[in-house]
């Protein structure tokens, strides 16, 4: 419980830190404060669990982050984003906190469960969408854009729906809503099995 609560603590202070940066000096009025300030729940949210009790840590994540997201949310109105761009972008990543953190809990439960979501998570979740942003950034000048197969992995992961809606208006990536995402989180939950509560 205390290394799960020194983590939440850093995952405040990284989604805090966004929301204080001199806004009127960066360029790129399209950039959403509020999905920087999400990033690091979404990234918390979709971390592997192993321990059965960290349900407590789950529920006061919701309490740490709902101030975060509300003014992240009055920060993209400040910055002259309509409401439904505001709430897309917001409300979207916050949906996919709640669904991945409830994903990777429903996972923990069973032996079978970890090691699907563990896969998962390696292959599909945060892998691919980084493989993918290597080809785009740095490998596309020596090896060209990414393969269409990478592109194919790296679209339900919340970390592609995430950066695609970066900034406001959303850029494109699938529809509006993320629900390639939230179906992977459904699928993963799905194949994790019967609840059992079996410790790692």
């Amino acid at each position: 419980m205390k290394r799960g609560g020194l983590g939440l603590a850093l995952v405040w202070l990284l989604s805090a830190a966004p929301l204080f940066l001199p806004w009127q000096a960066i360029s790129g009025r399209d950039l959403s404060p509020g999905a920087l300030a999400l990033l690091p729940w979404l990234v918390w949210a979709t971390l592997p669990r192993s321990e059965l009790d960290s349900r407590r840590l789950d529920a006061l994540a919701v309490w740490l982050a709902a101030p975060l997201f509300v003014l992240g949310l009055a920060l993209d109105r400040a910055r002259d984003h309509t409401w439904s761009d505001s709430l897309l972008v917001c409300g979207g990543a916050a949906l996919l906190v709640f669904a991945y953190a409830w994903s990777a809990q429903r996972c923990a439960r069973t032996r079978r469960g970890r090691r699907i979501y563990a896969g998962a998570w390696f292959a599909l979740i945060a892998g691919a969408p980084a493989l993918r942003a290597t080809f785009e950034g740095i490998g596309g000048a020596l090896f060209g854009p990414a393969p269409v197969w990478l592109n194919v992995c790296a679209r339900p992961s919340p970390l592609s729906w995430w950066h695609g809606h970066l900034h406001v208006p959303a850029s494109g990536i699938g529809p509006g809503l993320p629900w390639a995402a939230l179906g992977l989180a459904l699928v993963l939950a799905l194949l994790a099995g019967r609840e059992q509560e079996v410790r790692a």
